[in-house]
């Protein structure tokens, strides 16, 4: 039923409890539903705008400042690529070798090969003394081993290297390796070094040989020979100087033909060898690993070495 007048005036006088906002002019567009559009002022020209004047400068600010930060970033960015590049292209700079030399002794590295070193690996040598450059990987002969020795007491190269060192001109050269233990002696050759000591070292790591031994009751018949089965993969001593044959086959079948030939021991880097011995080394797994070891230097002005490898003062 149509209301009377007097609830008509009081309807017209009350205060809605969710105000509506006012309706846009005729012919401007308002602003988008959903609240998910631009902001009011940027897209609409309404006559909003002329009571934010501000919203466009702030705008416009926006963007410069973004603009900006983006500068910043790029010139940062090109900063540090170009001294990636700079550093790349310069490359490591070499140290001094003298202090390369003082750092593989103070500090022995990662142990590679027999244990603690390897061929190739930096040595343990005692910093309280100085020590040649090269390395004895190789079987040293006349270095004293055992129990009844000084050495007796090192648990490992670098102990082995300690007591060299302690003992003065009593220790010139040192070698260790697990299954031997510490050696230490006098004065040693390297190879084919020249030297009055009678004592030297194999300049290579022990390495596998071939060989037979022949069998009892063999005959030399038209050169063929019968071998035992086993192989002589150790190093068998006793055998005398290089011989002639340059090959596997050669070296065999020389020792075949001679009839004071027991055995015969042929490897690539070290030739042929045959005759009569009674001690060759065992092959095992460790047998086969290099030796760790090294000289303390000479200075002949001072020493000479004697006949048996030991050093004596000069007198002045």
């Amino acid at each position: 039923p149509p209301p009377s007048a007097a609830n008509a005036a009081t309807a017209a006088t009350a205060t809605p409890p969710n105000p509506q906002p006012a309706e846009a002019e005729e012919g401007e567009p308002g602003p988008p539903s959903g609240g998910g559009g631009r902001a009011e002022g940027c897209g609409w020209p309404t006559q909003r705008q002329r009571r934010l004047l501000l919203l466009p400068l702030l705008c416009v600010g926006g963007i410069l400042l973004v603009a900006g930060t983006a500068g910043t970033t790029s010139g940062s960015d090109a900063a540090s690529i170009s001294a990636s590049v700079s550093s790349a292209s310069s490359g490591p700079i070499l140290s001094d070798p003298v202090r390369e030399v003082r750092a593989v002794r103070e500090d022995p590295g990662p142990p590679r090969g027999g244990g603690e070193g390897g061929v190739g690996a930096p040595l343990p040598h005692d910093p309280a003394c100085a020590w040649r450059n090269d390395s004895l990987v190789g079987t040293c002969f006349g270095l004293r081993c055992g129990d009844s020795q000084p050495g007796s007491r090192a648990r490992n190269a670098k102990q082995c290297s300690s007591i060299c060192c302690s003992m003065g001109n009593k220790c010139i050269s040192w070698q260790y390796r697990e299954d031997i233990g510490c050696c230490t002696g006098p004065v040693v050759r390297l190879g084919h070094e020249g030297s009055r000591s009678p004592h030297w070292c194999e300049p290579t790591p022990p390495s596998p040989w071939l060989g037979k031994r022949k069998a009892k009751g063999t005959s030399h018949t038209n050169g063929i020979c019968e071998w035992k089965p086993e192989d002589l993969k150790g190093q068998c001593f006793g055998l005398g100087p290089e011989k002639p044959p340059k090959t596997v086959e050669a070296c065999r079948e020389a020792c075949c033909t001679d009839l004071e030939c027991e055995m015969w021991q042929f490897r690539k880097d070290k030739g042929c060898f045959y005759g009569k011995s009674n001690s060759c080394h065992g092959f095992e797994e460790i047998q086969m690993r290099p030796f760790i070891g090294a000289r303390k230097p000479v200075d002949s002005k001072l020493y000479r070495v004697t006949r048996d490898g030991w050093l004596e003062r000069r007198k002045n």
